[in-house]
């Protein structure tokens, strides 16, 4: 069958609140209700999921958290078929960026969008990192300096 029907009931128990995802319809167009006790909205639940803490509710939308949450749901699921990677990001358009750590400081990361692109990121330091990226239409090398507040 290629559009199986769904029918999922998934229950998680954080600290404080029981929360419960409901998954119907086809594999193809799933219907995600969300509920939890006590009550909390969608963000805060998406919130605690991902982070163990309501506090991301306020800085991320339900959108982000639920490309979030599907990478992370994705990444697990490749995990336990031997597939390893280090990130999987779901993007605007159904872009997708997947990441393999090559050494500790070494990284390579395919973008399939629009236009794919890879890039290879070497971590220099604690602040700094080079991203090599190329795609069909470019090519880039950018130095990256990160300080944190």
């Amino acid at each position: 069958m290629n559009n199986p029907l769904l029918e999922l009931s998934i229950k998680y128990q954080s600290l404080n609140h029981l929360i419960t995802i409901f998954i119907t319809g086809s594999a193809n167009n799933p219907n995600i209700q969300f509920s939890s006790k006590p009550s909390l909205t969608k963000e805060e639940i998406l919130s605690i999921i991902l982070f163990d803490s309501d506090i991301g509710a306020g800085s991320n939308s339900a959108e982000d958290m639920m490309r979030m949450m599907g990478g992370a749901m994705a990444k697990s699921a490749l995990s336990n078929l031997g597939i390893k990677i280090d990130s999987l990001v779901f993007g605007k358009n159904n872009s997708i960026e997947i990441g393999k750590k090559l050494t500790n400081k070494m990284t390579i990361i395919y973008i399939n969008d629009i236009v794919s692109e890879v890039k290879l990121k070497y971590d220099h330091g604690k602040h700094t990192q080079s991203i090599l990226g190329a795609s069909e239409e470019s090519e880039s090398y950018d130095i990256m300096y990160k300080r944190d507040f």
